[in-house]
C-alpha cells in the first residue's frame, strides 16, 4: 500500500511500510532527548496502520480533483489507536495511562479532538469504537510492514519509559502533598489531583508534538528526496543556538526597542 506520492512531477512513491520505518527512526531519535525513544518508536509504528486499506490506496492514485475533493474524507489516524489501546488498555497498574497517550497521540497526529465533553461523555471510546475498515488495514499493515516490527518488546521498554515518568511525577507529588495541606487545607485533594493531571496533560502533548514533527519530517524528507535513515544521531545544540541567536539578533535590529544585543 502507497502512504505518499511525491509532488515533484515524478509520480515517486513511498510505501506505507518505508513511511513507517522512517518515522519510526526520527520518533526514536526525538524521544531519546527525554528518555522516551521507545515510547516514541511505539507511536511511530502504528501511527498509519490506517492507510494500509485498499480505500486508502485508491484516494493516493486518483487524480488531483478527486484527491482534492476527497482530502479529509479517508480516515486513518485512530486504526493505530484502536489497535494500541484494545491490545493493552487492560494491562494491570498504571499502563493504562501510558495506553492513553500512546492511543491519543496517534489518534490526533492530524487534528486534535476532545476525549469528553461539557457533560463528561466518552467522546475517545466513541471514536475508536468507528474507525473504518479496521480489520482490512490490520491483515494488510501485519502482512507488510508490522510483524517485521518486534512491537511486543518495544511495549515493555516504553512501559519502563513511562513508569520511570511516572515516579518522577510522583516524587514532586509527595513532597508537594504536605506543603499543601497546610496551606490549602480541604481544597489540597483537589488541587493534588489536578497537578497530577496536569502533569500527564503535558505528557501527552509532549508526546503528540515529537509524534506529529517525525511524520512531517518523514513526509517531507522523500518529497525533497532527503535518506531519512541516514540521518546523523546527533543533536547539533550549538548550531541550532546559533542560528537561533542570529535570527534574533535580525528581529530585535528591525525594532525601535532596545535589545539584550544592543551593546
Amino acid at each position: 500500500m502507497t502512504a505518499h506520492v511525491s509532488d515533484d512531477g515524478l509520480n515517486r512513491e513511498e510505501s506505507v511500510a518505508e513511511h513507517t520505518e522512517k518515522t519510526v527512526f526520527l520518533c526514536g531519535k526525538k524521544g531519546e532527548r527525554c528518555g522516551l525513544s521507545q515510547l516514541m518508536s511505539l507511536c511511530g509504528i502504528f501511527h498509519d496502520m490506517g492507510k494500509s486499506k485498499k480505500k486508502f490506496d485508491d484516494y493516493i492514485h486518483a487524480d488531483d480533483r478527486i484527491r482534492k475533493r476527497l482530502r479529509g474524507t479517508i480516515a486513518h489516524a485512530s486504526t493505530g489507536a484502536k489497535y494500541i489501546y484494545d491490545r493493552y488498555h487492560e494491562e494491570p497498574g498504571n499502563i493504562k495511562y501510558m495506553v492513553e497517550i500512546v492511543s491519543y497521540a496517534i489518534a490526533a497526529h492530524h487534528g486534535l479532538f476532545d476525549c469528553v465533553d461539557a457533560e463528561h461523555t466518552d467522546l475517545f471510546s466513541k471514536k475508536l469504537d468507528k474507525v473504518e475498515d479496521y480489520e482490512e488495514a490490520c491483515h494488510n499493515a501485519k502482512q507488510e510492514y508490522l510483524d517485521g516490527y518486534e512491537w511486543d518488546k518495544v511495549f515493555e521498554e516504553a512501559a519502563a519509559e513511562f513508569q520511570f515518568v511516572w515516579n518522577k511525577i510522583k516524587e514532586s507529588f509527595t513532597r508537594l502533598k504536605p506543603l499543601m495541606t497546610v496551606r490549602y487545607k480541604q481544597e489540597a485533594r483537589g488541587m493534588l489531583a489536578d497537578y497530577k493531571l496536569f502533569a500527564l496533560g503535558c505528557l501527552q502533548r509532549l508526546v503528540l508534538s515529537m509524534l506529529i514533527d517525525a511524520d512531517w519530517e518523514a513526509t517531507s524528507d522523500f518529497m525533497g528526496h532527503v535518506d531519512t535513515l541516514s540521518k546523523e544521531r546527533g543533536f547539533p545544540k550549538e548550531e541550532i543556538f546559533k542560528k537561533a541567536k542570529k535570527i534574533l539578533r535580525n528581529i530585535c535590529g528591525k525594532s525601535r526597542r532596545p535589545s539584550i544585543f544592543s551593546n
